[in-house]
């Protein structure tokens, strides 16, 4: 079993080197079939290992103290694992990534596992975004969008971190880094039909409080999503997903509630040729087509673009 001491040796090493203490245990039944590694690298001030087994382990890290406050970014190329900590539990497979806390005790059960953790200093995550309860163990893919992108990133990195130059290996810290608090922020995995669900709930609520505010002339995207409690992000992404824009939908809601000449006395003109005028420069049509097109096809005038 010497390997296998020597796989449990190397990894209280790696860990005790910033301050946490662990109690771990390999079951290899056969030690001749046991084989393991544990490759430590660093991409500018960021460190990380790629750890390998191919055999079971449980391992129990207990709290190091503030000083190992931070993240610690998993990615998981093959196998499974389970961590369990004080936010719970998060089940991990081949393709998945996520974020825990470095200062908080958790447990680890794998079986066969190849996996890369990153470790991410509250010092160097302080100045770009408050990390503290946000993505922390929650399972992100890496078979799709950003995720599909940053899970290769981050394995060539690590491979080929001794061959890069200071400013290479910064420039590749900043990617990881923005990336991975991209994706910390991102929306929790869930089902489209579920996602399609929670958009369309969101567009009724935003459009029930813009109808209650037509008359306003203020009206803008920032104003409704505050009223909403909801981004000015979301907002965009739910109109975009049922195919309108906010600034389409409140013309044509205004277009369909108001007479063309209370439209025109409420936004300062003082008569309707010269509102009718302005609004034939701006859009190519009268008011009165622009009304019925809205009426017909739901779809409100877009600007001409300036000259």
């Amino acid at each position: 079993m010497h390997r296998v001491t020597g796989y449990e040796s190397a990894l209280r090493r790696y860990f005790s080197s910033f301050g946490t203490r662990i109690d771990v245990e390999v079951q290899a039944p056969r030690p001749d079939d046991f084989d393991a590694a544990l490759q430590e690298f660093a991409i500018g001030t960021l460190g990380g290992a790629l750890h390998r087994s191919n055999a079971p382990h449980f391992l129990h890290a207990h709290p190091p103290g503030e000083e190992a406050a931070g993240m610690d970014f998993y990615v998981i190329r093959d196998g499974q694992i389970r961590f369990t900590g004080e936010n719970g539990s998060v089940d991990l497979a081949a393709g998945d990534m996520a974020l825990l806390r470095s200062d908080g005790g958790f447990s680890a059960r794998s079986t066969s596992i190849e996996m890369i953790v990153l470790g991410l200093p509250d010092a160097l995550l302080g100045g770009r975004a408050g990390l503290r309860g946000w993505g922390v163990n929650r399972r992100f893919r890496g078979n799709a969008g950003l995720g599909a992108c940053l899970h290769p990133l981050l394995f060539t990195a690590a491979a080929e971190h001794a061959q890069l130059s200071g400013a290479e290996a910064a420039v590749i810290q900043s990617a990881l880094v923005d990336s991975i608090m991209l994706l910390g922020a991102a929306d929790p995995l869930e089902a489209p039909a579920d996602r399609a669900s929670r958009q369309r709930e969101t567009l009724a609520g935003i459009k029930a409080i813009a109808q209650r505010s037509l008359h306003l002339q203020n009206l803008d995207p920032a104003g409704m999503a505050r009223e909403a409690g909801i981004s000015v992000r979301t907002l965009h992404r739910a109109f975009c997903a049922s195919g309108a824009t906010f600034g389409g939908w409140l013309r044509e809601q205004r277009l369909a509630r108001y007479t063309i000449a209370s439209v025109a006395f409420a936004w300062g003109f003082s008569d309707l040729r010269t509102f009718n005028r302005a609004f034939a420069a701006r859009y190519g049509m009268t008011p009165q087509a622009a009304r019925q097109s809205a009426n017909q096809n739901g779809v409100a005038p877009s600007p001409r673009a300036r000259s």
